[in-house]
């Protein structure tokens, strides 16, 4: 593909990573990660959260959203502001909970600069921390040569980043059965099908 060429060989000039390998640009982003700033024993040891765990964080986990604002009226007097690189800075400037968890109650009256992490409270925030400077530093030079392609991919690389950390672990499983394996399917009683009171036909299973 003419346009991915350029890209591939950038990446693998700077990271020795081939696009070809991985599946998503939050799969690539990860990688160039690891390679830069984490090691594989490093990266192994990080405490991946029970499920009871994750269902309390992702409470207070939230992705980001498009937002627009569209003035009207007469006579309008207004500024716009808007952050650059919103979550590659967040990413790079703050700390990141990290290790296994410890729960902690009857913080009532603590100050929320002495906490770190994620509280239940009517008003919570989640901090995020990794050094990402190679492809900051990666897209500012894009932007000064006018690549507006390369600047793009570099963009998608960061933000990606942020959301790959945050992947949820429950997942849809495509898989492919025979025959054989689609009638037995068809004997289980909690068999959810795709839609309310709809029996899959062997034509709308895909088997060998």
């Amino acid at each position: 593909m003419p346009g991915i060429r350029p890209a591939q060989e950038i990446h693998w000039y700077q990271s020795q990573i081939d696009v070809e390998d991985v599946m998503t640009v939050s799969a690539l982003s990860l990688q160039i990660v690891r390679q830069k700033d984490l090691d594989d024993k490093a990266f192994h040891i990080i405490n991946i959260p029970t499920r009871n765990q994750d269902t309390f964080l992702r409470r207070g986990y939230y992705g980001g959203h498009v937002d627009v604002y569209k003035p009207y009226g007469s006579n309008l007097d207004y500024s716009i502001h808007d952050v650059n690189s919103l979550y590659p800075f967040i990413i790079q400037s703050y700390p990141m909970p990290c290790g296994v968890p410890e729960w902690h109650t009857h913080l009532k009256g603590v100050g929320l600069d002495s906490l770190f992490g994620f509280i239940e409270a009517y008003v919570s925030s989640t901090f995020e921390g990794l050094i990402y400077d190679l492809l900051y530093e990666s897209r500012l030079e894009a932007k000064k040569r006018s690549h507006q392609p390369m600047t793009f991919v570099y963009k998608l690389l960061m933000n990606s980043l942020y959301g790959r950390f945050g992947m949820n672990p429950e997942s849809t499983v495509t898989e492919i059965r025979n025959l054989n394996q689609y009638e037995d399917l068809m004997k289980m009683e909690n068999l959810k099908a795709q839609a309310r009171n709809q029996i899959l036909s062997p034509s709308q299973v895909g088997f060998k």
